[in-house]
């Protein structure tokens, strides 16, 4: 039965790179949920283990292709620089910079692999996006892609439960043999939010399946992965943006609705009967929630109380990776939380950056929605853009730091981005549900 689960799961990857050559959703898909594609192969086969990087340059390779297959296109003209675009890749060129000054001289974050991720999600992913119909092709790949993934990682003959998380084995032995459940709550979280917040693209039973399979597939990995942030951020976002990206005309119905959702959720969080045999339930005790909520402020206190500490580091920051340094009781190697980090050890420079690339993607975000709410699949678009984007950053501010919250950047030059290209649009002929069918 191993072998024949492989086999799908190699079949489905190679087929799926194909693909995206020549359809661009399908390749920024790939870059979206490489991670949990990369963590299948290396259930399999050792040489994805020992050679980590492999994978995402054949990923970066793909995207590349079919970024020129796009450019190459009779009449096509894309716009590659935007001031989201500028901003970011400054503030990445600042954080590599910091490690000059900073007292973490082990610092190697400027790998191969770094550069692959901000090739492919900096300067690649977002230029794949020309309209917002591609936005609504992108977010549907993503839930059938994804969907198909949470098959092959649930019924991967390689998984167990380590600790309360759900993770894969992989071929090769060694100190980093099983995978990231990160990984899996980030896709499964995806999943939830994009099937919770894009309206039907075609009013028919095949969407009402992939819909249904796609949140129950997400809502399992996001439980099995033992990552509460996702768990709890994922319906939040749901619940907050649905409005948003969709019209409502009865709120009452509305309501009913969210107290249902509210309510299932409840029931399968606190249900012993799926969590006993996988000790995930324990992770959901009180006590576990304050230590892990507690641990992450405490983070952030330090960092920033050792910034402040230091008046000579204000304007540049402590430097890259110094927090690694701090005595924290977490023994955690980073502060989990970006904002604090672009303060703490990018300084007054790095934070201000950071900021300026929020409020441009906050505006952005906001005049695009103003300007396609009164048409119902492009508000529904723009609100699932908006709920993804959210939900990310939330995810960065719980798990994460400039070099692993690189997607989140991405995202926000796909706002932006859209923004621009929408400035010259004319709404006056949106006005047909059925056009994008």
């Amino acid at each position: 039965m191993g072998f024949v689960f492989q086999f799908l799961g190699t079949i489905t990857i190679i087929l799926l790179l194909g693909l995206a050559i020549a359809k661009p959703m399908i390749a920024l898909s790939l870059v979206i949920t490489q991670f949990v594609l990369e963590q299948i192969l290396q259930s399999y086969y050792s040489f994805f283990v020992t050679q980590n990087s492999a994978f995402n340059i054949l990923v970066a390779i793909i995207a590349i292709l079919s970024l020129t297959r796009l450019l190459t296109k009779a009449g096509t003209q894309i716009k590659i620089w935007n001031l989201a675009t500028i901003l970011t890749l400054f503030y990445f060129c600042f954080a590599a910079t910091s490690t000059i000054w900073s007292p973490n001289t082990q610092a190697e974050n400027l790998t191969t692999a770094t550069l692959t991720y901000i090739i492919i999600y900096i300067l690649i992913g977002p230029v794949l996006i020309n309209n917002i119909i591609d936005l609504r092709n992108l977010f549907i790949y993503l839930l059938v892609i994804g969907t198909i993934l949470a098959f092959l990682v649930l019924l991967n003959p390689n998984s167990e439960f380590l600790r309360g998380r759900f993770i894969l084995k992989f071929a090769a032995v060694g100190s980093a043999s099983d995978s990231n459940p990160l990984a899996m709550a980030d896709l499964g979280g995806l999943l939830v939010v994009i099937s919770g917040l894009l309206p039907p693209p075609t009013k028919n039973i095949l969407w009402i399946i992939i819909r249904i399979l796609a949140i129950g597939t997400g809502s399992v990995l996001l439980l099995d992965s033992g990552s509460r942030g996702q768990v709890l951020l994922s319906y939040f976002v749901v619940l907050v943006f649905y409005p948003i990206s969709n019209l409502i005309s009865n709120y009452k119905q509305f309501m009913v609705r969210a107290i249902g959702l509210i309510g299932l959720i409840g029931v399968v969080m606190l249900s012993t009967i799926y969590f006993a045999s996988s000790g995930t339930e324990k992770r959901w005790q009180l006590d576990e929630l304050q230590t892990a909520s507690g641990g992450r402020l405490d983070n952030i206190i330090l960092l920033l109380s050792e910034w402040i500490k230091t008046p000579s580091r204000w304007v540049w920051g402590l430097g890259n990776n110094s927090f690694n340094l701090l005595d924290t009781a977490s023994n955690q190697p980073y502060v989990h939380n970006i904002i604090a980090e672009s303060l703490g050890e990018f300084g007054i420079i790095g934070f201000l950056v950071l900021i300026s690339l929020l409020l441009i993607t906050i505006i952005s975000g906001f005049k695009l929605y103003i300007k396609f709410k009164d048409f119902e699949l492009y508000r529904g678009i723009i609100g699932t853009l908006l709920g993804v984007t959210f939900f990310i950053f939330l995810v960065s501010n719980k798990q994460g730091n400039v070099w692993v919250s690189i997607q989140l950047f991405m995202f926000f030059i796909i706002i932006v981005r859209t923004y621009r290209m929408s400035e010259t649009e004319d709404v006056s002929d949106l006005t047909s549900y059925d056009e994008f069918d």
